[in-house]
């Protein structure tokens, strides 16, 4: 049986939740699948599991190798699959009998090389809990222009709830930025799908369960606070090998490196701070001059922290200060913005007065 669906499994000391995930996949309504069960160095129950289930299910794949990060271990997926699509699954999570045969179907119904699904954050636990969570934020079925969405870039990249056609990713060039020990790999391979894609198929059904409550998920990794930086790189280079060019596009990064930068900084010791911003200044100054500033796609508020951040008076500034807060209030009928605790919009609210900037 040829498989039409190839899932890569990237495992490292997930012994916990690894049976869930494996009986998730194997008890898909389409069964026409190969998993190829990646064991990135575990040092704790895992490898057992994996052969046990190898010898009981033919339609599993493993493979033992020493500990390379995340990235690498996808790559490797990729590269060992031989389905017609290729799946990422987190070995900590779950998903529903359904996904691979309604996506496949968006898949060849629209003739997308990408179709995405909804899904849940999870917390198991008593009792437990599950948050809806949506590409778009809409809740939207069809087709989804990326050059014309920017929600998409300020949302979870959730690299898990896609079907990607896999002689499209080849042919493209997408994989995962390997930097050893690194984080924040999800977010460039997504971004090099959705922007080589154009084009994609978006379902508002939840099929994938998103565990919040493993201790050691790599989101919760305080010590990688840098490795978004190879991303910004990775994201760089892969749009100018790939011709991708346009002050939509230089927007587009913009949003999300100013979202991925928000996120570290939640993330990072205070000490840090410092650092952060001023390397983060740097990796969005090119492309708030090539265009972020007069596209569509940024709204006004990112403009402005963007302007105030790539402004060197203000960096001198904010490069004092430990917060990394940013907030919007509303009061008075002014709206004041403030960045890293400074007031860096002030504007009345209705449109026949003047606005202007502190």
């Amino acid at each position: 049986m040829k498989a039409i669906v190839s899932v890569v499994v990237p495992i490292y000391n997930v012994q916990d939740y690894l049976r869930q995930c494996l009986d998730s996949i194997l008890g898909q309504s389409m069964s026409e699948l190969e998993v190829i069960c990646l064991d990135d160095g575990s040092t704790d129950g895992s490898p057992a599991i994996i052969d046990e289930y190898a010898a009981r299910d033919a339609r599993i794949v493993p493979v033992h190798v020493p500990n390379g990060g995340y990235g690498k271990a996808v790559n490797r997926g990729i590269d060992l699959a031989s389905g017609e699509c290729l799946c990422i699954v987190e070995p900590d999570d779950f998903i529903d009998r359904d996904m691979f045969r309604i996506l496949y179907a968006a898949l060849k119904r629209f003739e997308v090389p990408l179709a995405k699904s909804a899904w849940y954050d999870y917390w198991d636990g008593e009792p437990e809990r599950k948050v809806y969570r949506s590409v778009t934020q809409d809740k939207r079925d069809g087709l989804v222009d990326a050059f014309e969405t920017p929600v998409l870039y300020v949302t979870n990249p959730s690299i898990w709830t896609a079907l990607y056609d896999l002689a499209w990713l080849r042919r493209c060039g997408i994989r995962c930025n390997e930097t050893p020990g690194a984080s924040y790999q999800d977010a460039g391979f997504v971004l090099k799908t959705y922007l080589s894609a154009g084009k994609f198929y978006v379902s508002n059904r939840p099929f994938y369960w998103y565990r919040q409550t493993n201790a050691n998920s790599s989101v919760k990794n305080t010590s990688k606070v840098y490795c978004i930086f190879d991303e910004f790189t990775c994201m760089d280079a892969y749009c100018a090998q790939a011709g991708l060019q346009g002050n939509v596009l230089s927007a587009i990064l913009c949003k999300r490196k100013l979202s991925m930068y928000f996120w570290d900084l939640a993330l990072a010791p205070a000490h840090l701070h410092k650092e952060i911003r001023c390397r983060m200044r740097s990796a969005v100054q090119e492309d708030w001059r090539q265009g972020g500033r007069t596209a569509g796609i940024l709204t006004m508020e990112e403009k402005e922290i963007l302007s105030k951040l790539c402004d060197s008076f203000f960096r001198r500034i904010a490069l004092r200060l430990c917060s990394a807060c940013y907030s919007r209030t509303k009061n008075d009928g002014m709206v004041r913005i403030r960045l890293f605790g400074i007031r860096v919009f002030k504007r009345r609210l209705a449109s026949k007065q003047s606005s202007r900037s502190v």
